[in-house]
Protein backbone atom coordinates (compact mmCIF):
# COMPACT_ATOMS: atom_id res chain seq x y z
CA UNK A 1 0.00 0.00 0.00
CA UNK A 2 2.88 2.22 0.95
CA UNK A 3 4.45 1.73 -2.57
CA UNK A 4 1.11 2.76 -4.34
CA UNK A 5 1.45 5.85 -2.13
CA UNK A 6 -1.03 4.97 0.59
CA UNK A 7 -1.27 6.42 4.28
CA UNK A 8 -1.98 3.46 6.29
CA UNK A 9 -3.66 4.10 9.41
CA UNK A 10 -5.41 2.23 12.23
CA UNK A 11 -8.77 2.70 13.01
CA UNK A 12 -9.88 0.74 16.32
CA UNK A 13 -12.57 0.77 19.09
CA UNK A 14 -9.61 -0.79 21.54
CA UNK A 15 -8.49 1.45 24.64
CA UNK A 16 -5.39 -0.08 23.72
CA UNK A 17 -2.56 3.00 23.39
CA UNK A 18 -1.50 4.39 19.81
CA UNK A 19 2.19 3.67 21.04
CA UNK A 20 1.14 0.13 21.74
CA UNK A 21 -0.61 -0.44 18.46
CA UNK A 22 2.11 1.76 16.84
CA UNK A 23 5.24 -1.12 18.47
CA UNK A 24 2.90 -3.92 17.68
CA UNK A 25 2.61 -3.39 13.90
CA UNK A 26 5.92 -2.12 13.88
CA UNK A 27 6.78 -5.89 15.04
CA UNK A 28 5.66 -6.99 11.68
CA UNK A 29 7.76 -4.18 9.76
CA UNK A 30 4.88 -1.95 8.96
CA UNK A 31 4.86 2.18 9.79
CA UNK A 32 1.39 2.98 10.85
CA UNK A 33 0.90 6.76 9.47
CA UNK A 34 -1.81 7.17 12.15
CA UNK A 35 -3.72 5.56 14.82
CA UNK A 36 -6.87 6.18 15.83
CA UNK A 37 -8.31 4.36 18.90
CA UNK A 38 -11.35 4.61 20.87
CA UNK A 39 -9.99 7.75 23.09
CA UNK A 40 -8.92 9.91 20.14
CA UNK A 41 -12.12 8.81 18.20
CA UNK A 42 -14.15 9.96 21.43
CA UNK A 43 -12.24 12.96 22.12
CA UNK A 44 -12.84 14.71 18.36
CA UNK A 45 -16.16 13.17 17.70
CA UNK A 46 -17.76 13.82 20.69
CA UNK A 47 -21.63 12.86 20.98
CA UNK A 48 -21.52 12.07 17.80
CA UNK A 49 -18.81 9.53 18.45
CA UNK A 50 -20.93 7.83 20.61
CA UNK A 51 -23.46 7.09 17.63
CA UNK A 52 -21.29 5.74 15.12
CA UNK A 53 -18.92 2.61 16.19
CA UNK A 54 -16.18 4.45 13.12
CA UNK A 55 -16.06 7.74 11.25
CA UNK A 56 -13.01 7.51 8.95
CA UNK A 57 -14.54 10.68 6.74
CA UNK A 58 -13.62 12.55 10.18
CA UNK A 59 -9.95 11.83 10.01
CA UNK A 60 -9.37 12.25 6.12
CA UNK A 61 -9.35 8.59 5.84
CA UNK A 62 -10.55 7.80 2.06
CA UNK A 63 -10.95 3.94 2.60
CA UNK A 64 -11.89 2.28 5.64
CA UNK A 65 -10.77 -2.09 5.95
CA UNK A 66 -12.67 -3.55 8.07
CA UNK A 67 -14.07 -7.15 9.20
CA UNK A 68 -17.34 -6.49 10.17
CA UNK A 69 -20.63 -5.60 8.32
CA UNK A 70 -22.48 -3.08 10.77
CA UNK A 71 -19.38 -1.10 9.76
CA UNK A 72 -20.03 -1.51 6.00
CA UNK A 73 -23.61 -0.54 6.85
CA UNK A 74 -22.21 2.82 8.69
CA UNK A 75 -20.19 3.31 5.38
CA UNK A 76 -23.70 3.55 3.62
CA UNK A 77 -25.30 5.55 6.37
CA UNK A 78 -22.11 8.26 6.78
CA UNK A 79 -20.96 8.25 3.27
CA UNK A 80 -17.07 6.54 3.37
CA UNK A 81 -15.84 3.56 1.54
CA UNK A 82 -15.63 0.28 3.00
CA UNK A 83 -13.53 -2.67 1.94
CA UNK A 84 -15.15 -5.39 4.63
CA UNK A 85 -12.74 -8.72 4.95
CA UNK A 86 -12.94 -12.19 6.14
CA UNK A 87 -10.86 -14.62 7.84
CA UNK A 88 -11.28 -16.83 4.29
CA UNK A 89 -10.66 -13.77 2.16
CA UNK A 90 -6.81 -12.99 0.34
CA UNK A 91 -7.46 -9.47 1.62
CA UNK A 92 -4.29 -7.93 0.87
CA UNK A 93 -5.50 -8.35 -2.60
CA UNK A 94 -9.30 -6.98 -2.71
CA UNK A 95 -8.31 -4.55 -0.69
CA UNK A 96 -5.34 -3.47 -3.34
CA UNK A 97 -7.80 -4.25 -6.32
CA UNK A 98 -10.44 -1.98 -4.38
CA UNK A 99 -7.65 1.09 -4.38
CA UNK A 100 -6.24 0.50 -7.47
CA UNK A 101 -9.91 1.15 -8.85
CA UNK A 102 -10.34 3.87 -7.04
CA UNK A 103 -7.01 5.33 -8.65
CA UNK A 104 -8.40 5.31 -12.18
Amino acid sequence: MKKEGCKVYVYTTSLRSPMYIRCLFLSYGIWLDKVINKTVHDRILGKQGQQVSKLPVAFSIDLHVDDSAGVALEGQQYNFATVIVGGEDSWAEKVMETIRNSML
